[in-house]
């Protein structure tokens, strides 16, 4: 069959619902054509498009059967998982065609269909389903899924039997945040929720946080959108960052364990290592913060959250870490040779590996994995509702607060304020 035999084959949609399918799979796709350019074409690795969840990718898998977005290779860093080339020819003649399809959704001024049905979600989300998860017995779940559940280290009955009140404080304080601002790429997606295993999960987001930080060089292939051009489209180009909450995870770990916040001049990245002996003794730099993948420097920030998030052993979690470093570098240096001579003189050994693991430990307390993202983002919920009220339109990436006037001092005094009142009434109560 031809190329455009083969869309009109496979670019169908029946059913009831299959017009408000159509338009919403070729609002994606026109959104990807839009911001994201080929990159490093020559070596034909393509670009990469971040999915918010699984709508994306079944939208991916028709555009890609359809021939428009051809895939180029297979990989795994957080959302990304594949690189796609753009087939512009089959492109421009299916929707630029005399309708233009694309060229009027470029004019129209339609809301973001996808979006839509976020914030549809979020404003239809029923608290006792998302607290029950069609999981009456923790007990048979435990059975089922004895690993998800080991070394738990907090009472996952209590903080079910809080968690209604929790959850629907918190959703009464997301949808302020979504009603006072009329930005739609601003507004909050998702909510925190129980994911199958009965486990805590979920974070919500707004599009601002898939923005690119213009400070920071961006690692391997990303094609988003700045975050000063966002700021620009949306009409709040003189707004910068005011405020970020340093190490955040460990410190809301630390936080969980011990109801103390430590203020923004304690940095836990660099209290790991000052308290890991034997990097002391390396002729190699272990960085406070991120470091570029074509340094061989190692960040502190990058191997705590493999530590943190890590379920298993340490050895286990050092040949995860191990295994990734070492393809990751062959792909990036792109000369085996290289790697070879690099390789045999790996300098993080596994009992340097054991010894950062148990510094991580010590500085920041036993890892809550996956709640983390819960108490994260009632911070974040709490502080913005806050200042809403006195008046200050902020919008925050997760810990990275935007406004249009410097307010630090502000802010760093209700994280204070907020931080006691999430541990009083949403940590201490599910202490095992």
């Amino acid at each position: 069959m031809t190329e455009i035999q083969v869309f009109n084959s496979v670019w169908k949609f029946e059913g009831q619902r299959g017009k408000a399918t159509q338009e919403r799979y070729e609002h994606r796709l026109f959104e990807i054509w839009k911001s994201h350019h080929e990159y490093n074409k020559s070596l034909g690795k393509g670009f990469q498009v971040k999915c918010h969840d699984k709508t994306d990718y079944n939208i991916l898998e028709k555009v890609e059967d359809a021939g428009l977005l051809k895939r180029t290779r297979n990989y795994l860093v957080g959302k990304f998982n594949r690189s796609y080339i753009k087939n512009h020819s089959l492109f421009n003649h299916v929707f630029r065609n005399t309708d233009d399809k694309y060229g009027n959704w470029l004019k129209s001024n339609k809301q973001n269909s996808i979006l839509q049905s976020k914030l549809l979600e979020a404003e239809n989300i029923d608290i006792d389903i998302i607290v029950k998860n069609k999981i009456n017995i923790i007990q048979t779940v435990i059975k089922r899924t004895p690993k998800n559940y080991k070394n738990l280290c907090y009472d996952l009955s209590k903080l079910k039997s809080i968690s209604v009140d929790m959850l629907k404080h918190y959703k009464s304080l997301y949808e302020k945040l979504n009603t006072e601002t009329s930005i739609e790429d601003m507004k909050l997606l998702g909510f925190l929720k129980f994911d199958e295993y009965g486990l805590p999960n979920g974070r919500p987001y707004s599009l601002f946080c898939f923005t690119l930080n213009d400070k920071k060089k961006q690692k391997g292939i990303s094609s988003n959108e700045k975050r000063s051009e966002f700021l620009h489209r949306v009409g709040l180009s003189d707004y910068f960052e005011v405020y970020d909450i340093k190490s955040q995870v460990p410190k809301i770990n630390y936080l969980f364990h011990t109801g103390d916040w430590k203020n923004n001049n304690y940095d836990f990245y660099s209290e790991i290592i000052k308290d890991t002996e034997m990097i002391k003794h390396l002729d190699y730099e272990i960085q406070r913060g991120e470091t570029e993948y074509t340094e061989y420097n190692d960040s502190m920030k990058q191997l705590f959250m493999r530590i943190y998030f890590e379920k298993v052993s340490d050895e286990k979690s050092y040949l995860n870490y191990y295994k990734e470093k070492s393809k990751r570098d062959i792909e990036l240096k792109e000369n085996y040779q290289d790697f070879k001579r690099f390789q045999n003189n790996f300098v993080i050994t596994l009992d340097i590996w054991k010894e950062i693991c148990n510094s991580t430990r010590k500085v920041c307390g036993k890892p809550i994995h996956n709640l983390i993202w819960w108490y994260c983002s009632l911070l974040e919920a709490e502080v913005r509702v806050e200042l809403l009220n006195r008046g200050k339109k902020v919008y925050n990436v997760y810990d990275g607060f935007y406004f249009n006037q410097d307010i630090g001092d502000e802010i760093d005094k209700i994280v204070m304020e907020k931080s006691k009142f999430i541990f009083d009434n949403f940590m201490k109560p599910i202490w095992l």
